[in-house]
């Protein structure tokens, strides 16, 4: 648990305490992001 882990403390969480629509904006990236990469296994998850 430390801070140099970015997935458990990505910047948008940091920049966020300063500039919430920044951090907004960046955590809908990031979000995407993770569901590009989650999505077919969560797909296959859910189809099974």
């Amino acid at each position: 648990m430390t801070d140099l882990d970015p997935w458990k403390n990505p910047p948008a969480v940091k920049a966020g305490r300063v500039d919430p629509i920044g951090s907004g904006a960046a955590s809908l990236g990031t979000g995407i992001r993770l569901a590009d990469r989650m999505g077919p296994a969560l797909t296959e998850l859910a189809g099974s």
